[in-house]
């Protein structure tokens, strides 16, 4: 099973192209939602980690964090609405 969702999704007349060039340069090792009490309401804390084998790798470092910490941010803004229409 697979954890990391494809990279790069080509634009092709073919229905699948394998890209394995593009496979085992960024994977996630981890991803966790935690939910904590906080003033009658309730926190929730999301934590991704991965690792890349990029080069150079401060540069792509900095990509890839921010590319996690917008896709976090997506799902908590998702969860925060669908918590909020259900209360």
């Amino acid at each position: 099973m697979e954890t990391t969702p494809t990279p790069l999704k080509e634009l092709s007349i073919h229905e699948h192209i394998h890209a394995p060039h593009l496979k085992g340069f960024y994977e996630v090792t981890s991803a966790e939602f935690l939910l904590e009490p906080v003033d009658g309401g309730t926190r929730l804390i999301g934590t991704t980690r991965y690792q890349h084998g990029l080069w150079p790798a401060q540069y792509w470092a900095w990509w890839c964090g921010h590319v996690v910490k917008d896709l976090q941010q997506r799902v908590l803004t998702h969860a925060k609405r669908r918590a909020e229409v259900q209360h």
